[in-house]
This record gives structure tokens, sequence and C-alpha cells, in this order.
């Protein structure tokens, strides 16, 4: 009965978003709203399944920690990098870029910070020596495919662009070769039939084909609401005159990475701590490969924001070497996870008040 709710659902805001009011109308803000908070719920509701649906696939067919934190992010990030594509495919390369790097921004101050209060242990997160090796080597990656977007955000400002476009076009591509090494990575680590301590919740009775069925169809289910949503936040966003570098950077951003939160909460929660770090560090290689590097390969373009340049990439950089030094002491706190937000809080009245 639920499965048929959330089709309806799905299928009523697919018909309603369309025929939103234009700015300008006494509804222009009001209906936009309720159709955002509306697909954010089938959104939500529908990444809680797709995670679980996961972690009984890889207890299954024992997925290693990076393995599996790497398909979850994959999947939960699929928001992320539709968004780019579609809005660098339609001549906004600049909002494609504040997308991903908002959300990466997002991923490691909210999502990490959240992570550090889900785990059950009142601790924080806590990696024993083999998981802090692993989840350093993707720490690494991460960080090399951050400074190498910082590169390429750099040679894209440069005023001649037609060779910062060609240099541009070698760093994409390094930077998605340091993405290959990344999901080759994910397949190299080394089995483990459990990374924490709770069985999964699903029945084990159920075939691995069904169970690979049910997870795509709950992903599906989440991008459309997603989709849905991203339309429905513009939309409110233009009611409301939102400055447009806030309606990319924070609010689409956001909104794209909310599956990605649920994945990185629940992991968390069930005390899976390697897969979340990894979920999280492998989710901004993803964005940064398929939503900033793949999009300025297909479509090369001058990018001139000086905040970009000059505050939200470097933000996005400094949080991976912040998280990088905490791994290497194999331990990110409760305190470091509080500061955290409230880094990515501040960087957000920033940008309000200014």
């Amino acid at each position: 009965m639920r499965k048929w709710t959330v089709l309806v659902v799905i299928s009523c805001l697919a018909f309603v978003s369309p025929v939103m009011p234009h700015a300008g109308t006494p509804t222009a803000w009001a209906i936009p709203l309720l159709v955002f908070v509306a697909a954010l719920l089938v959104a939500l509701g529908a990444t809680a399944r797709f995670v679980r649906l996961l972690e009984a696939l890889g207890d299954r067919l024992h997925f290693s920690p990076g393995l599996l934190g790497f398909v979850g992010a994959v999947g939960a990030n699929l928001p992320n990098y539709a968004a780019a594509l579609t809005a660098s495919g339609t001549r906004q390369p600049l909002a494609g870029q504040q997308i991903i790097v908002g959300s990466n921004v997002y991923n490691l101050a909210i999502i990490l910070g959240i992570a550090t209060f889900a785990v059950p242990a009142g601790h924080g997160i806590v990696l024993e020596r083999v998981e802090e090796r692993d989840v350093l080597t993707v720490n690494w990656l991460a960080l090399a495919m951050a400074v190498t977007t910082l590169l390429t955000f750099a040679l894209l400002d440069l005023p001649r662009p037609p060779l910062p476009a060609v240099v541009s076009g070698g760093t994409a591509l390094l930077a998605l070769g340091l993405f290959l090494r990344v999901a080759i990575h994910a397949f190299q680590s080394a089995p483990m039939v459990h990374d924490h301590p709770r069985p999964s919740r699903l029945p084990r009775t159920r075939s691995v084909g069904g169970g690979v069925a049910l997870t795509l169809l709950a992903l599906a289910v989440a991008l459309g609401g997603v989709v849905i949503m991203v339309q429905a936040g513009q939309r409110f966003g233009a009611a409301v005159h939102l400055p447009p570098a806030v309606l990319s950077l924070v609010v689409l951003a956001v909104a794209t990475s909310l599956p990605n939160t649920v994945v990185g909460y629940q992991l968390a929660r069930t005390a899976r701590v390697t897969t979340s770090v990894e979920e999280i560090l492998s989710s901004n290689c993803v964005n940064l490969a398929l939503g900033s590097a793949l999009p300025l390969l297909l479509w090369p373009a001058s990018l001139h924001d000086p905040w970009l340049l000059a505050v939200d990439a470097p933000l996005m950089v400094l949080l991976s070497v912040a998280l990088l030094v905490a791994v290497r002491h194999g331990r990110i706190s409760r305190v470091m996870g509080s500061g955290l937000i409230l880094v990515y809080l501040a960087w957000v009245a920033l940008h309000l008040l200014l």
C-alpha cells in the first residue's frame, strides 16, 4: 500500500510542478513551497529505503565498507551531478559548478558533523588502524580532486579563455583519472562480512535479483522526487528574489544533497563508521568527477565568479585537509563535528549578508 501511495504522490507532484504559477501571482511562492516540501518528503523516504536495501545487498554479497560506501555515493549523489550536467547543458555552467561546490561543502561540514552525533557510541567516529589506512587513501584522492577542481576554476577565470580552456581540459581529465582510481580502490578493498554490530533488518530470504530491482526502484523514486524538488526550489527562489549564488550554492546544493544526508546518517546510526566516512568522501569524488570535470570537458566555459574562486572552492579544499588531519589521528570527535556545522552556518551567513 505504501508503494502505491508513493507512486501516486510522485504522479501528483509531476502534474502540479509544470503548472505552478509564475512570479507575480499571489500564490507565486506558496505552491512551489508546498511542492518542494512534499517532494522532499518523498525523496527522503525513498532514499531511506534505498539505504536499507543497499545494506542488505552488501551483507548478502559481502561488500567491503569501501565498496558499499562508493556504491551508496554513486546512487545517493545522482541528483547532484544530474543537476550540474543539466545546468551546463542549458548554458548555465556557473550555476552547475556552484551546485557541486555547495554540495561538497555541505557533505564535509553538515553530513560529517551529523554523523559524529549519529554514531551509537558517545565519542564520535573512531577508526581502527586498518580502517584508518583505507579511509586515508580515499581522503587523499578526494583532496587531490578538490585541488584539481580549484586549479581548473582558476584557469577558467583568466581573461583570455582559449589557452586556459585547453589547459583546464587537461585538469578535468586529471580529475576523471583520480576518480577512476577511487573506483578501483573501492573494488579492491578487502571484503568484510560486517562493518557494524547490528545485522540487517531486511529478510534474508529475498533474492539478490529482487533486492537489486527494489534498490533501483527506490533510487528512481528518490531521483524523481529530487528533480521535482529542484524545479520547485527554482520557482520559489525566483518568486522571493533569492540571489542566484545563494539559490545554487545553498538551496539547490542542500536540496540535492538531502538524500545523501539520509545515507550518511543511517550508515553512522547503524555503526558502519568506516562506510559512513568513505561514503562522504566518495560522494565528493563522484560530484567533482561527474558534476564538475565532465561538464567542463563537454562544454568548456569561462567561469568569472570571485566568490567561487576565492571563498567557496578553497573552503572545500580546507575542509578536506581538516578531515585528513582528523583521520590520521583515527578519530573525528563530536567537538569537531560541531565545529564543522558552525563553519557551514558561518559560510551561509556570509553569502546571505554580503
